[in-house]
């Protein structure tokens, strides 16, 4: 599950990794839609967060998809048996 904390850390990075693809998108030369170095590290680590998110999330949706089909299932289900018509195997 993600933290606020990684959350806050990564604030930073996606926001370098917005401002790359937005400034491909204007048309600008490659050289220049990043701040140097230290702008095409942080782009980096921007993308690697994004994917650090997405499993995160992945991982929480599927979770979530399996608890709803466990619960489809044990509501579709017969429930214990009445006393009255239980045999020796059922209890």
């Amino acid at each position: 599950m993600l933290t606020q904390e990684q959350i806050d850390q990564w604030r930073e990075p996606i926001q370098a990794a917005r401002q790359y693809a937005r400034r491909s998108r204007k048309g600008l030369p490659a050289d220049r839609w990043c701040d140097g170095t230290d702008g095409a590290q942080m782009v980096a680590r921007g993308i690697e967060a994004q994917a650090e998110m997405i499993e995160a999330l992945a991982s929480a949706f599927t979770s979530l998809w399996l608890e709803k089909i466990d619960a489809g299932a044990e509501s579709m289900g017969l429930g214990p048996v009445p006393e009255k018509y239980a045999t020796k195997d059922e209890g």
